[in-house]
């Protein structure tokens, strides 16, 4: 049984970060977005 193993370079390091707020509303508004909660809940209300 043959074995390939990858070397990886380690990451360099960033010359500037730059460090944000993010507000759990502004998050939980992006996922239900990104997965259409608000498609399926009315999807389903509109079924019934």
């Amino acid at each position: 049984m043959n074995a390939q193993i990858e070397i990886q370079q380690p990451m360099q390091k960033a010359s500037e970060m730059t460090i944000e707020n993010l507000y759990h509303l502004g998050l939980v508004t992006g996922l239900v977005d990104e997965i259409g909660i608000v498609e399926k809940i009315n999807f389903g209300i509109n079924c019934t």
